[in-house]
């Protein structure tokens, strides 16, 4: 079921359209999964998380997810929950820790929007601490255009 949201502004027409999904994230009465991500928790529904990965289809009660920030789980469920992608002032601070959760948890959406922001950025200055970040985090189609960019620079 979507809704559709029509403003008219004179000529222009504003149109949203959202799915009942995106009020999922704020309601924590149906919810019945607990991540714990060190001294905070976050309150999901493991159906809908396990609609965008398996990793969430055994989950059950609580989850612990330590190893990443409090910002970069809320923005990997964000996106789980409307399909919404991180702005460019976040993927500056935070895209190696959201691809790496995204790969940890087998999230293909953010994982191939992260790399695909880290390509765009491709230079011969940074072209090495891409390749070092993607082995690291298991970024194998990252790491393998970056392997394929630097050998056209050099």
């Amino acid at each position: 079921m979507f809704k559709v949201e029509l403003t008219v502004f004179g000529d222009l027409e504003q149109v949203s359209i959202t799915t009942p999904y995106d009020r999922l994230v704020i309601d924590d009465a149906s919810s019945d999964l607990t991540v714990m991500v060190g001294p905070d928790t976050i309150r999901v529904h493991r159906s809908m998380l396990a609609t965008r990965s398996e990793v969430f289809n055994s989950c059950k009660g609580e989850l612990i997810m330590d190893d990443f920030d409090m910002v970069v789980i809320r923005a990997l469920f964000n996106y789980m929950y409307t399909d919404l992608f991180p702005d460019t002032a976040f993927m500056k601070s935070f895209a190696a820790d959201l691809l790496a959760v995204s790969i940890k948890y087998q999230v293909a959406g953010t994982q191939q929007f992260c790399e695909d922001y880290f390509c765009r950025g491709l230079d011969k200055n940074n072209v090495e601490s891409i390749l070092q970040m993607a082995d690291s985090v298991g970024a194998i189609d990252l790491k393998t255009r970056a392997m394929c960019f630097n050998k056209e620079v050099n």
